[in-house]
């Protein structure tokens, strides 16, 4: 399939831009959002010559196979075609962390594509970003008005299977969930409720009220469609749009190489 597109061409420019790669195993890096009701996928690459080839070669014929939630590798579902183009390219593993909306008619995977494996740290830092990443293409796509890619052929999901690389431009920093967007402060927020913090403890560290604080968390329910309920049902919410899994990061730490 020919995408040759000025419009994405110019995305990806963009995309690679507010994205700073620093660590050398990282090739490239791609976020999609599949909607599985009518086939399009909206996609964009720091790599352009990458998205051609992709969709050149028919690789994303197997996009069904990917649409699982959780971490993945490439060689779950690597053929000889795959091998051949990541060959080309010097890519050595390729990676998804896949998310699927509530509902399971949307999908977005961040691919990452790499030289050598990542650490189970770098993994998670990964995963922790997809939000991020997804608002960042989001905001580029509606800016360089890119068109979706429509498929052929209708998508299933694969059944869903329980299971500091990257920075970003830290201009209009907010985070993508599905059709939620939370601001930075609102996931600082809902990181520290994760770690049972009480309402003056968020509200010292965010220098405001605890009336305020209050206010925010009330805003974050409504967003998830739980207003005047109590925290447990916004802690089911947070799981289920994988708001759990992002702010996973930041709650877990690792032993260093050198004490394994």
């Amino acid at each position: 399939m020919d995408v040759r597109d000025l419009n994405m061409e110019m995305a990806s420019k963009q995309f690679n831009e507010v994205i700073s790669i620093s660590d050398n195993r990282v090739i490239h890096l791609a976020f999609s959002r599949i909607n599985i009701d009518n086939n399009l996928v909206n996609t964009i690459s720091t790599d352009y010559e990458w998205h051609l080839m992709y969709w050149d070669s028919g690789l994303y014929r197997n996009i069904g196979s990917r649409m699982r939630s959780g971490i993945t590798e490439w060689t779950a579902y690597r053929d000889d075609n795959h091998n051949s183009l990541m060959a080309q390219r010097g890519i050595k593993y390729k990676t998804d962390y896949t998310q699927l909306s509530p509902d399971n008619q949307c999908v977005d995977i961040l691919s990452v594509a790499t030289s050598a494996p990542l650490l189970p740290a770098e993994q998670h830092h990964l995963a922790s970003l997809r939000p991020a990443l997804a608002f960042k293409a989001d905001t580029i796509w509606k800016h360089c008005q890119t068109k979706p890619i429509s498929l052929t052929q209708s998508i299933q999901s694969a059944p869903n299977t329980p299971h500091s690389l990257i920075q970003l431009s830290s201009d209009k920093d907010a985070f993508l969930f599905g059709d939620v967007c939370l601001s930075s402060k609102e996931m600082e927020t809902i990181r520290q409720l994760l770690e049972l913090k009480s309402i003056k403890e968020i509200a010292f560290f965010h220098h405001c009220s605890q009336q305020a604080e209050r206010n925010r968390i009330e805003k974050i329910k409504a967003k998830f469609r739980c207003e005047n309920r109590p925290l447990s049902h916004l802690f089911q919410q947070l799981k289920l749009y994988g708001v759990t899994e992002a702010c996973l990061h930041h709650c877990t730490t690792y032993p260093s190489p050198a004490s394994r």
